[in-house]
């Protein structure tokens, strides 16, 4: 439980892509919460990971964790991710998906878009 005496929550979901594509066996997958509310201009953090793929291919599952403290009311709340090899971004979220209730998520797919011409 986290330090705060509030649960922890947990976002699960699904990271996908529709190009015909494997990705190499060192890919890793970045999930991550902002606060998307309007008016924010830094870019606020509620949680992120890191999943590598070991070799999977997409649908890759991931869970994110954060205390349930952090998240502020009447804040609204997005998730985006992106895949990396090398460092390079080769597929990432378009728009961030929103959390309707992030005191108690729904699973979640997010479907990236190529990016660049790596």
């Amino acid at each position: 439980m986290p330090q705060s005496g509030k649960p922890e929550v947990t976002l699960k979901g699904l990271v996908a892509y529709r190009e015909r594509m494997a990705l190499p066996a060192d890919a890793v997958v970045d999930v991550w919460i902002a606060d998307t509310s309007p008016g924010i201009v830094a870019a606020v953090l509620l949680a992120e990971t890191t999943v590598k793929a070991e070799g999977r291919q997409v649908p890759i599952p991931f869970e994110v964790r954060y205390d349930a403290a952090r998240v502020q009311a009447g804040h609204t709340y997005g998730v985006r991710a992106a895949i990396r090899v090398d460092g390079n971004i080769l597929f990432a979220s378009k728009d961030a998906v929103p959390l309707t209730n992030p005191l108690k998520p729904a699973d979640i797919e997010l479907l990236l878009v190529r990016q660049g011409s790596n």
